[in-house]
C-alpha cells in the first residue's frame, strides 16, 4: 500500500486549524508573521527588544535543550540564566522579558515533574522517531518527529517529556 509522510508538528497544526494547515502545507503559502498572536512581554514587542511569545517558547526550549539538569539550588538558576544570555545575547537584568522566560523554566525545573527528570537514571534529548500507523482505508501513515526529552524514571520505566510554553489553543489535541 502506500505510505504517506507527515511530521507530528504537522498532525498538531492539523489538528488545531485544518484551513491553515492546507494553506501551508498543501499550497505553500507562508504565515505573515503579523497574523501570529502577539503577546509580548513587559519588554515590548519583538522589534524592541521584548520577546513575542513564540519567541519565548523557542527560547525556553532551546535553553532547555542545554542546561545542566544534575545542576541544583542557586547554581541551577545561574545555568539557567547563563543559558538565556548567551541564546539571546542579553540578559535577563537587561530584558524583562528573559526574566519570565528565566522564571517559567525555574518553576518548571523546581516542579514535581522537573524534579522527576533531574532524578533520572538517563536522559537523552532530541530523539527522532518515525511511528507508522495502518490506515482503515488501507496503506501507511509514516509520523516522523522528534522527542525533545526521553529519560528513564529513578523507579525504572521510560518517560517522554515534549516541551510546551503558553496555554493550549482551543481545538487543540489534549494529549501532546
Amino acid at each position: 500500500g502506500a505510505i504517506l509522510r507527515a511530521t507530528a508538528r504537522d498532525l498538531a497544526e492539523l489538528a488545531t486549524c485544518e484551513r491553515r494547515h492546507f494553506y501551508m502545507a498543501r499550497l505553500g503559502i507562508e504565515e505573515s508573521p503579523e497574523a501570529g498572536v502577539d503577546q509580548a512581554t513587559p519588554g515590548g514587542p519583538s522589534g524592541s527588544g521584548g520577546l513575542d511569545a513564540r519567541e519565548q517558547g523557542l527560547l525556553a526550549h532551546r535553553a532547555l535543550d542545554q542546561v545542566d539538569l544534575d545542576l541544583y539550588g542557586a547554581s541551577l538558576i545561574r545555568d539557567v540564566e547563563d543559558r538565556l544570555a548567551v541564546l539571546a545575547g542579553r540578559t535577563v537584568r537587561e530584558d524583562p522579558a528573559l526574566a519570565v522566560v528565566k522564571e517559567d523554566l525555574v518553576a518548571f525545573l523546581q516542579s514535581e515533574a522537573g524534579r522527576e527528570v533531574r532524578r533520572a537514571k538517563r536522559r537523552e534529548r532530541e530523539v527522532p522517531f518515525r511511528l507508522g500507523v495502518r490506515l482503515a482505508a488501507g496503506g501507511v501513515l509514516a509520523v516522523d518527529g522528534v522527542i525533545d526529552l526521553l529519560y528513564q524514571r529513578a523507579e525504572g520505566g521510560w518517560r517522554v517529556l515534549e516541551y510546551k510554553s503558553g496555554r493550549p489553543h482551543e481545538g487543540r489535541m489534549e494529549a501532546q
